[in-house]
């Protein structure tokens, strides 16, 4: 079925950003030119529904820029990713990024002239590209695509104009077609970079990388492929270019089991290339010892002596090259790690800018040596931007690096959190917020239900999934199992009442609630079709017991899988609210008076949703990601959202403002709740817990344009009063070392 058009508006509406003018256009939308409220220019590209003939490639879009940012936006070598947007009532998804550096300016952006630098528009201004750089553009590249291939995604469309520059560091952009390993091969690709048998596997993402390669290197269109210049005995570089040769015949071989099959082999090659090794004469002395083991095993026949001295020779030469390879792979490797040091450092820097500490943290750590490894390449700089990336929360519970943290439930006295991590067996723990001690609780579960209403119990899923367990706090001990007629739904306690969910032989979809200080069932709802196992994605019940809130998963609809229904729980029951226009339903809470429900999840804003009609009251904009968690104040006046943006923000109820930004966790924030007026405590997949003072918030004191390019170029003075630094026009600078302000000398 086809789809409606909208009219777009000329400028569509961004949040936060004011788009000044479009840089590029495709089939499906447009890339713009925008500028952030604190000045700071980012790209946007609008994908608009009305492009699309049909729903499917629309959906598609949207779910390569999803997979990208949970899987792989976060790499130091692919294209930063800021937000991620829905505007249904305008009918378009958008995404920021950072933005590629100008043709002619480098990184000082004049919006009037600003041209991208990509790949093409350098060919455009050079013929070709000498053998040695695009030796190292195309080890950059065969980076970022080993780092996209390891996160279980494939590009799809890997060519020249989708090459990009930011800082001088080349990556690839339109990750819009991104998509999982198991993605259906298609004909997506553009026709010169796309191999015959088509897109969709890590071979020919690696076939276009080889046909960039050949373009940078001849200066013909990648068709004529593999045409060599005529003038070839006549450049400087023609050494280097015989080698790359090798590489790119290799990488666009029409036979693909003669291709790379993984980027780290053709980073291999071009490592050992840039290291000073010649990839034809490896290839030759491969080809000679194949063909020294052929005449061998005829001269078996012949003589055993014979065969013994070839054996021999076989073995020193196999020897002598693996000697040769080792020590130019240890150079390479040495090389590589300086690469990532600068790349981790360029990418801290750009977090820290944004405020992200978090992000900026998680970043720096990777840069920390495994114990046991003596060389250590961190320099000041490293130590100057890990001091400065102190995140906001006043408490830290745990270390970033503990099991992932995915379920929490707070006491009813705000003292004790049990926490459940995400590893195998859902081990629940107790924290003491008091202390600040911890205490394991059950080394295998299936969920958290909660504490008793005075709080001395903590209910426990028992693995047997259809019956709980509850733990004495003082005593330690631990009653018989209680069923529950299925397993706990996550965040499926609302006072003293429980939910849980099962399904019958029929794959109804059922769900309980129980009065656990009473221990009995409250109602049982039925599912009208047949859902299966995973039919149910979430569900709630409102404060008065009165409203049923149901998010569904229709495996059979994969054009529109999720579906929202609201039921009166009365006598008999009623539906009062179906809507399948949702999206995944990660978190739902109503208001304390019933009057509102809060959802959270991905693609979409934090919604406000009257459970009445169904109709959106208010749509929240600002985390970048999927929302994961919500809390109301003691007070009800504010709201507290937990995001995969590693983030927690605090929303006015009465004007829909975001009033703070807490940073400071390493990974997705999975769960936040309300201490008191002014305390919040969050759980993360760092494996932290932490503790968060509303409106004491820590100023940032990073100073963009000051850039330390390795170690050495920052140095204190001698009374510590001042820092002097290289700059990136390789200028020296100096700044406050207390406030990290320029003093302008």
């Amino acid at each position: 079925m086809g789809l409606v058009a909208q009219a777009m508006p000329e400028y569509p509406d961004i949040p936060d950003l004011t788009l000044i003018k479009k840089i590029g256009t495709g089939s499906y939308g447009d890339v713009w030119l925008a500028r952030t409220v604190t000045g700071v220019y980012r790209a946007v590209k609008v994908v608009e529904r009305a492009r699309f003939r049909e729903e499917r490639p629309y959906q598609r879009e949207l779910e390569g820029i999803t997979h990208f940012q949970r899987l792989a936006a976060n790499r130091p070598r692919q294209l930063a990713l800021m937000h991620v947007g829905v505007n249904e009532a305008e009918g378009f998804f958008y995404y920021i990024m950072e933005l590629a550096d100008d043709v002619h300016t480098g990184t000082d952006i004049d919006p009037a002239n600003y041209e991208p630098l990509t790949l093409k528009a350098l060919l455009r201004h050079q013929r070709t590209i000498p053998a040695d750089e695009c030796v190292r553009i195309g080890a950059d590249l065969a980076r970022s695509l080993a780092e996209l291939h390891n996160s279980g995604l494939i590009h799809r469309d890997v060519k020249l104009s989708n090459v990009i520059f930011v800082a001088g560091v080349p990556k690839l952009a339109d990750i819009g077609l991104v998509s999982a390993t198991d993605f259906t091969r298609t004909a997506l690709g553009t026709p010169g970079y796309a191999p015959p048998e088509g897109t969709g596997t890590v071979s020919a993402d690696l076939y276009g990388l080889g046909k960039i390669l050949y373009e940078m290197a001849t200066g013909f269109e990648p068709g004529a492929f593999p045409r060599l210049p005529g003038d070839i005995g006549s450049r400087t570089d023609r050494a280097g270019l015989m080698e790359l040769n090798e590489i790119i015949l290799k990488a666009c071989s029409p036979n693909p089991s003669q291709r790379y099959t993984k980027a780290e082999a053709m980073l291999d090659d071009l490592l050992l290339l840039q290291a000073g090794r010649s990839i034809r004469e490896l290839q030759r002395t491969r080809e000679r010892l194949r063909l020294a083991r052929r005449v061998a095993l005829v001269a078996i026949i012949i003589s055993l002596v014979g065969a013994g001295i070839l054996g021999i020779q076989n073995h020193m030469n196999l020897r002598r090259l693996a000697a040769a390879e080792a020590e130019a792979r240890r150079k390479a490797e040495s090389d590589e790690r300086i690469a990532r040091y600068r790349a981790d450092l360029h990418r801290a820097l750009l977090s820290l800018l944004e405020q992200d500490t978090g992000l900026t943290r998680a970043t720096l750590r990777r840069q920390i040596p495994p114990a046991g490894e003596a060389k250590d390449i961190r320099g000041l700089e490293w130590y100057a931007l890990w001091n400065e990336a102190e995140g906001d929360e006043t408490r830290v519970l745990g270390k970033p690096g503990d099991p992932p943290l995915r379920g929490m439930m707070l006491s009813p006295d705000r003292r004790y959190l049990a926490v459940r991590a995400g590893t195998p067996g859902r081990p629940v723990s107790l924290w003491d917020l008091h202390s600040g001690r911890r205490r394991p609780i059950a080394t295998v579960s299936r969920g958290i239900g909660g504490f008793s209403l005075d709080g001395r119990r903590l209910i426990v899923g028992h693995p047997d999934e259809s019956s709980i367990v509850e733990y004495d706090l003082e005593t330690g001990e631990t009653a018989p199992p209680r069923s529950v007629e299925g397993s706990l739904i996550p965040k499926g306690r609302f006072g003293e009442i429980l939910l849980t969910t099962s399904i019958d032989r029929a794959q109804h979809t059922f769900i309980h609630a129980w009065d656990l200080e009473r221990n009995r069932k409250l109602l049982t709802w039925r599912s009208e079709e047949s859902f299966g196992p995973s039919g149910l994605d979430n569900a709630a019940i409102s404060p008065d017991r009165k409203k049923l809130v149901v998010s569904l998963f229709h495996a059979d609809r994969p054009e529109a899988p999720f579906e929202l229904q609201i039921w009166e729980t009365g006598q008999p029951s009623r539906i009062l609210v179906r809507r399948t226009d949702f999206y995944e339903a990660d978190t739902l809470e109503f208001a304390p008076d019933g009057s509102t429900l809060f959802i959270g999840g991905p693609y979409c804003p934090l919604l406000f949703l009257d459970p009445a009609t169904g109709r959106v009251r208010r749509q929240l904009h600002g985390h970048q990601g999927s929302v994961l968690d919500v809390a109301v104040s003691p007070d009800g006046s504010r709201l507290a959202s937990a995001g995969e943006d590693l983030t927690i923000r605090i929303w006015n109820l009465s004007t829909g403002r975001c009033t703070e930004t807490l940073r400071g966790h390493e990974a997705p924030v999975r769960g936040v709740e309300w201490l008191d007026a002014d305390t919040l405590v969050s759980i993360s997949m760092d494996g932290t817990t932490r503790l968060w003072k509303a409106g004491a918030r820590h100023t940032r004191r990073a100073s963009p344009g000051y850039w330390t390019d390795f170690n050495g170029d920052l140095i204190y003075t001698p009374d510590s009063r001042h820092i002097i630094v290289t700059m990136h026009d390789g200028r020296l600078g100096e700044i406050d070392a207390l406030t990290f302000e320029p003093t302008g000398r």
